[in-house]
């Protein structure tokens, strides 16, 4: 298996970067969809009630935009979707080897087992097809606070005070290293990844604590990419794996 890592820098200072605190959303975005003409048949793996409103652009290149979330609510509201399917990625009949695309924004960190999760959007993406995801990076401290709320039981307490959602987070593929532990090389030809930075979780600490992700990210984040809050990744299979009849593969799902 391929593997690269890139160290995505945007702006050439803290004060650029928190200047214009939505740079990574447009910039993971570019890496999507930047020199295509197409994203072809999209999955949207836990895809809530609709994509966010900067993630258009992914949903505007599907010929075909498919989507599975836990929440029967949330995929019903999704004004964007072809088929809706209710459950876990990996609990779900999806067609097999039919999709072009596949996307988990902000997903990656809600789950617990990563291989079921890989296998079962490796089955659906056709040969050679691309999953991307954007999720923070465990080694991040945001990632290391947010799982330790987590542990000691205080994220319904937290979730009061601020604004948190309610899903267990637990950061288990969240590294270029946990997600090809995950990945199985009869499925998966190559992963790429980009280290990519993000001011925006000093919202998660009172105004007078603030200070320490600002330094966090002004002495370290910044110098050294790793250290940057979010990890964007594409993983693609193997160009070899051919598709099946899509007759065979086609799911009737409720809408």
């Amino acid at each position: 298996m391929q593997i690269t890592t890139t160290t995505h820098r945007l702006g050439n200072s803290f004060t650029e970067l928190n200047a214009d605190r939505l740079s990574f959303q447009r910039a993971f975005v570019g890496l999507v969809c930047d020199g295509k003409e197409s994203l072809g048949k999209l999955l949207d793996v836990g895809c809530g009630p609709d994509l966010p409103p900067y993630l258009s652009r992914i949903g505007d290149m599907a010929t075909e935009h498919d989507g599975v979330d836990p929440f029967e609510a949330e995929v019903l509201a999704h004004p964007r979707l072809n088929r809706r399917f209710v459950g876990t990625v990996d609990a779900v009949e999806l067609p097999e080897r039919y999709y072009d695309t596949a996307l988990a924004f902000n997903v990656a960190e809600h789950i617990a087992d990563g291989g079921p999760f890989f296998a079962a959007v490796g089955r659906a993406l056709r040969g050679g097809g691309e999953f991307w995801t954007l999720t923070p990076h465990s080694r991040h401290p945001f990632a290391v606070l947010s799982n330790t709320v987590r542990l000691l039981n205080l994220k319904a307490r937290y979730r009061r005070r601020f604004n948190v959602n309610p899903y267990a987070s637990y950061y288990r593929i969240n590294s270029p290293r946990a997600i090809t532990k995950a990945l199985n090389p009869d499925t998966w030809a190559r992963a790429d990844f980009w280290y990519i930075p993000c001011s925006k979780w000093d919202g998660y600490f009172p105004p007078a604590l603030r200070f320490f992700p600002h330094l966090y990210d002004r002495l370290i984040a910044g110098q050294h990419g790793p250290a940057m809050l979010l990890l964007a990744a594409r993983l693609t299979t193997n160009a070899a794996d051919a598709p099946v009849d899509e007759a065979r593969s086609s799911v009737t799902a409720g809408r």
